[in-house]
């Protein structure tokens, strides 16, 4: 992922820079952002939006955004501070630009007005992930601080399978919150690995939205159960839990993109409480330590001995098959100039292999069979949102949770809310 190359902009048409971005909506996450009080709040529409850039009096947006994507990738490196600069200030100039030629009234229209700064994010980022993105940037052109997001990475990952151990009431969580709640944990682990299937900091934000949701749904149907008042206490030591079970990938580096590169205005309220949660409980993992956990010295050192025993066992295994790989690459490497000198002694008229034929013709139907359309991508998130809600709430109806997944356009969090509420 790292040797990725910059997305080509100079070579695509100005229709293609719409176009090409319209495959990143199939499966992502849905939820309104912006408004998340209001129950009747409209959906973000990214394929609407590209539609509106398509017709003819957005010509000269697309121009702006063909120019800006090219002139970002033709310097060979910017650092974090002057890709944020250039990024706001571009979205912010070509956004201006949109609302004058659509005349769209900001007082009067709320809603279109932050779905046009949704859709231009979204456009943007994703075209220029593989530059902004630390984990995909080409090593060449890492600056110091994408390097430091790395290693927080690495740090993180380590501590995450070091500590793979820990069990709930080290983290003095209650045993009556952690019975038959599986489903919950399960889910909310789910969630929070989805972070790296999507590339703009608003459907990265919503995976972390739903993770957390998911376990204050956990908190609270434990509340209702156990018929005691609500009580976030349990959420920091929950959210570490998930956490250390999910192992996500590139944490750190995740969530400092989504503080870069995501517009202040949808960062604020319970957004920005579940960031900063997330923010805690990482520097928690990466700097965790005996004192820091319900747990006699004694468990914790033999825990951590037998961390370092296995690892060092990995290391010793993973050291073996390199060396046995790389004795199979020589003796394939002598057995191909043989073969090759035999093959140039034949002239140019020795038969072509039929399997080498097979591999360069390909086969036609092969990825037809694997993609998707929308439509299907729809309906499987909708039956996977409903075996995993019948999951955490066994008692209710197939329907009325069909319904309710329907209602809430398959958004995880959203729906275990109101699935509480009916329990209620």
């Amino acid at each position: 992922m790292g040797k990725g190359k910059s997305p080509e902009v100079k070579e695509k048409n100005i229709e293609e820079i719409a176009e090409s971005s319209s495959s990143l909506t199939a499966a992502a996450p849905s939820n309104n952002l912006g408004h998340l009080s209001q129950e009747a709040a409209p959906v973000f529409d990214f394929q609407k939006f590209l539609a509106q850039l398509k017709t003819k009096n957005c010509e000269p947006i697309l121009r702006f955004l063909k120019s800006f994507l090219y002139q970002f990738q033709t310097k060979n490196i910017w650092t974090v501070d002057e890709q944020i600069k250039l990024i706001k200030d571009f979205e912010k100039f070509i956004y201006d630009k949109f609302v004058l030629i659509k005349q769209i009234d900001e007082d009067k229209n709320e809603y279109e007005a932050d779905f046009a700064k949704e859709g231009f994010e979204k456009l943007i980022m994703s075209k220029l992930y593989l530059l902004v993105f630390p984990p995909a940037i080409p090593p060449k052109k890492l600056t110091t601080s994408h390097k430091e997001d790395l290693i927080q990475d690495l740090k993180l990952a380590e501590n995450l399978v070091k500590f793979q151990w820990l069990e709930p009431r080290h983290l003095d969580l209650p045993e009556s919150l952690m019975l038959s709640n599986s489903s919950f944990i399960k889910l909310s682990c789910i969630e929070i690995n989805k972070l790296n299937n999507y590339k703009s900091p608003r459907d990265k934000i919503i995976c972390v939205l739903n993770c957390c949701k998911v376990i204050f749904g956990l908190i609270r149907q434990s509340q209702h159960k156990n018929k005691v008042e609500e009580n976030a206490d349990s959420f920091i030591p929950l959210l570490i839990y998930v956490i250390i079970k999910a192992k996500p990938k590139n944490l750190i580096s995740n969530i400092n993109y989504i503080e870069r590169f995501r517009n202040e205005k949808f960062l604020t309220g319970e957004i920005s409480y579940y960031l900063s949660s997330l923010q805690i409980v990482s520097n928690f993992v990466i700097n965790i330590e005996r004192k820091l956990l319900t747990i006699d010295e004694e468990e914790f050192e033999r825990h951590i001995i037998e961390y370092e025993e296995k690892s060092k066992k990995e290391k010793e295994k993973r050291q073996e098959e390199q060396e046995q790989k790389q004795k199979h690459d020589l003796d394939h490497d002598q057995e191909t100039k043989s073969n090759q000198e035999q093959n140039s002694s034949n002239g140019i008229f020795a038969p072509f292999p039929q399997q080498l034929t097979s591999l360069m013709v390909g086969n036609k139907n092969s990825n037809r069979a694997n993609e998707q359309s929308p439509s299907q991508l729809l309906a499987n998130s909708a039956k996977e949102t409903i075996d995993n809600l019948l999951a955490m709430f066994p008692e209710m109806a197939r329907d009325i949770v069909r319904d309710i997944v329907i209602a809430k356009h398959c958004n995880i969090g959203d729906c275990v809310d109101v699935c509480l509420d009916l329990q209620a």
